[in-house]
């Protein structure tokens, strides 16, 4: 828990200064700034993958993460971000911001075709038994 908690804060604090830097018009510096965060956020999320007793903080980093893979136009990993945090039992809340994510990502054009979200969504939504996750991206190793 430990150490998803300093690579949560160094992911923040460097998506902090990637939006600074957007601000400053300094793109490749934002661009860096947001890579790092992204690649921080992730091996936080990673640690948490498997552990769906973890909720929130399980969907919280899962979200985070894809949030900032859209950033870094990561959109492959975004979608599978999004769908590790859809698999476990999120709040309703953080449940209906993965899905705007997922909508954004539709929007961009950049939605597998595998994965389409659907408006009624919530009226489908069972508890299913949970399998663990395969690890994602690099950050699992």
């Amino acid at each position: 828990m430990k150490k998803a908690l300093k690579l949560h804060r160094e992911a923040m604090d460097l998506a902090d200064q990637a939006e600074a830097a957007q601000r400053r018009k300094a793109r490749v510096e934002a661009a860096q700034l947001f890579r790092k965060a992204f690649e921080s956020e992730r091996a936080a999320a990673v640690l948490f993958v498997n552990d769906f007793d973890a909720e929130p903080t399980r969907s919280v980093l899962l979200r985070s993460a894809a949030s900032l893979a859209l950033d870094c136009q990561e959109y492959r990993e975004a979608e599978r971000l999004i769908a590790a945090a859809l698999w476990g039992n999120p709040p309703e809340e953080l449940y209906d911001e993965l899905r705007e994510l997922l909508v954004e990502l539709g929007s961009r054009g950049k939605l597998s075709k595998r994965v389409l979200p659907r408006s009624n969504a919530k009226k489908h939504r069972t508890e299913i038994k949970r399998q663990p996750v395969a690890a994602l991206g690099d950050a699992a190793g």
